[in-house]
């Protein structure tokens, strides 16, 4: 799952219901590939970080009910909570949002912002991707945490 999916599935998790069943869109915009390959182990290898602009639009926001400033409120908690690239810096925009009332009710609301994810894909003799004489699919790489530990060695 994007985290633009991951970001859409919170918003309408925690804005009041209906807000993002009516005249609500998510979508990708300028997708740009920064190479970053690495070996994830356990298979599985990262080709690239994809960069992207996302647009969250509302066309008919319930302004007088829900004070549109929420949805920035809930758009930096979720970006604090899923900052998963830590080995390259990248410079992503900060979020913008423009809000144009349009009755006495309701307001087009539009969020512009910058996300990046991973793109990793794992060995998989069905495949369509072709590298090193091997075949690889698309993957949510797997990350795989010691529980236990045991150190040894001598005393000097």
């Amino acid at each position: 799952m994007s985290k633009l999916q991951q970001l859409t599935d919170f918003l309408k998790k925690n804005l009041p219901e209906g807000v993002c069943s009516v005249e609500f869109s998510s979508e990708m915009d300028s997708i740009q590939f920064i190479p970053a390959q690495r070996d994830l182990g356990n298979g599985q290898y990262r080709m690239h970080i994809q960069q992207y602009n996302a647009v969250i639009a509302w066309g008919r926001f319930p302004y007088k009910q829900v004070d549109p400033r929420y949805i920035g409120i809930l758009i930096d908690a979720w970006l604090n909570e899923n900052d998963d690239i830590d080995d390259i810096r990248l410079d992503l925009a900060r979020p913008s949002m423009d809000v144009d009332i349009n009755d006495g009710h309701q307001a087009v609301v539009v969020v512009e912002l910058q996300l990046a994810e991973n793109v990793s894909m794992r060995e998989d003799e069905n495949g369509i991707v072709p590298m090193d004489g091997k075949r690889w699919t698309l993957c949510e790489p797997e990350h795989w945490i010691a529980e236990d530990a045991e150190i040894t060695g001598s005393r000097q």
